[in-house]
């Protein structure tokens, strides 16, 4: 995400009606140890990042059975044809296509801890 797009976001989610924390990281290493500290419910995830991309990302985070209740949404510009050649998704991960409008994030993650809720 650029840095032009970043204060964008914040500024957004900080208008939801929803108890939210959010973090922004500029690259997929820096998520995966933000994430193994903070253990967020929902990671939001472009596939094209600088450094560890967020192919290598969501494997490690998908194959790391500590991390299985964590749901995980794919931001990207990139068509299914592209994420197949680079080896795909796990199966049923979320994946929205660039642009996403705040009101589809914001719905999504509305739902996620809506579903939260209930099961506690």
């Amino acid at each position: 995400m650029s840095c032009f797009v970043r204060p964008l976001h914040s500024l957004n989610v900080a208008e939801w009606d929803i108890k939210i924390e959010l973090s922004i990281v500029s690259d997929g290493l820096t998520a995966l140890l933000h994430i193994a500290k903070h253990r967020p419910d929902i990671v939001i995830a472009d596939l094209r990042m600088p450094g560890l991309d967020g192919f290598d990302m969501i494997h490690t985070l998908h194959n790391d059975p500590s991390f299985g209740e964590m749901d995980i949404v794919v931001v990207t510009g990139m068509h299914k044809e592209e994420i197949a050649a680079r080896g795909g998704l796990p199966k049923g991960m979320t994946v929205l296509t660039k642009p996403v409008s705040f009101a589809t994030l914001q719905g999504y993650v509305n739902a996620k801890e809506s579903a939260r809720a209930r099961f506690q």
